[in-house]
């Protein structure tokens, strides 16, 4: 596997995620509106499809 294992890279993967997920709710909490208006919209918020679903989606994987 270029540029490392998986086990090297699954550390690495779940920190930029984590960092991702981070930075989107920070901006969320903060946006505008009251406290109740941010925490509400939360659970409701656009999301991108999960890495993982991608692959089991692949035509590859179908085989």
């Amino acid at each position: 596997m270029p540029g490392g294992s998986r086990p090297d890279l699954t550390p690495a993967a779940i920190a930029r995620s984590a960092d991702d997920l981070r930075a989107r709710a920070e901006a969320e909490f903060s946006a505008s509106g009251t406290p109740l208006e941010r925490i509400s919209a939360y659970p409701g918020r656009e999301r991108d499809a999960p890495r993982g679903a991608r692959w089991a989606a692949s035509p590859r994987t179908r085989t």
